[in-house]
């Protein structure tokens, strides 16, 4: 493939796939006038999982989708082809970005329990207050 055809690709690819979220994320997230666009994948802390641990969940999905596109040559499920699974991936990458970007814009935990403490292992405020392991020579 030519560079020129890439970025056209990359280009058309980029348009679609905002058209996609516009349209599913007034679907997914309570309407046209939601406040927080990201309030569907956030739901993901009422299973004990980070956002984006949820967003990359649905991730696997798309990509176990590709993936049996490759080994078999089609895709069982009528509706959707492999061209919108490659799609949905962007989607959530971005999804992803936006969620984290929020994360540290805010400066706050997005997995907080009750007394505030965050639950997350992997929680970016959590490593700050782990005092650093002494090692003994």
């Amino acid at each position: 493939m030519k560079p020129e055809t890439l970025f056209r690709l990359h280009e058309s690819t980029c348009k679609k796939t905002l058209e996609i979220m516009r349209a599913k994320n007034s679907d997914y997230c309570g309407g046209e006038n939601t406040v927080d666009a990201l309030a569907n994948f956030k739901t993901a802390k009422s299973l004990g999982l980070h956002p984006v641990t949820g967003l990359l969940l649905r991730m696997q999905d798309k990509l176990m989708r590709i993936k049996s596109f490759v080994n078999d040559g089609e895709l069982k499920v009528a509706g959707e082809s492999v061209d919108d699974a490659c799609e949905d991936l962007v989607n959530y990458s971005i999804l992803a970005k936006a969620l984290l970007s929020e994360e540290r814009e805010c400066g706050t935990c997005s997995n907080p329990v009750s007394g505030g403490e965050c639950d997350n292992l992997y929680c970016p405020e959590k490593f700050h207050r782990i005092p650093p392991v002494k090692l003994n020579h």
